[in-house]
């Protein structure tokens, strides 16, 4: 094996733990898991309601093929 050759990162059991640039395993340090992101947590981005995208692209459809529904 090349000194230049990419190793595999260490995974479950043998990750490796808190570090200069890491917190240890997982995407957030622990107890942090539901936290908001201005105290530490993970950003988790969300989407605007929909209240039936599939009736009103039905209602769409109908209205487009001539008021057939």
């Amino acid at each position: 094996m090349y000194d230049n050759e990419h190793q595999p990162r260490p995974t479950g059991e043998k990750a490796l733990g808190a570090g200069e640039y890491s917190w240890g395993p997982g995407l957030v340090p622990s107890g942090l898991e539901d936290a908001p992101p201005s105290r530490g947590g993970i950003y988790r981005g969300t989407t605007p309601p929909v209240a039936n995208p599939l009736g009103q692209l039905a209602d769409e459809l109908a209205d487009r093929q001539g008021g057939r529904r």
